[in-house]
């Protein structure tokens, strides 16, 4: 059976160290994917982000995270 992943009730966060002092969250607020399952066991998992809606509530620090330093979402929109 497949299985949608609902967005209104899932999240995909991250955290990250930063300069091993403080930890960085922040979160993707546009994604979609499935679930493929048989008999009880997952089967696959397929996860598509859109990686420019990075938010960890900082602007300038999302800005950084788009460019080419990190994710280069010009050239990389999505993340499977």
């Amino acid at each position: 059976m497949r299985w949608t992943i609902d967005p209104t009730h899932s999240h995909i966060n991250l955290a990250v160290k930063h300069m091993a002092i403080s930890t960085v969250r922040g979160a993707f607020e546009k994604f979609s994917g499935a679930i493929e399952e048989e008999g009880g066991k997952v089967k696959s998992v397929e996860v598509n982000v859109d990686v420019a809606t990075v938010n960890t509530g900082a602007e300038q620090r999302d800005q950084h995270l788009r460019g080419d330093d990190f994710f280069g979402t010009d050239k990389f929109p999505e993340a499977h």
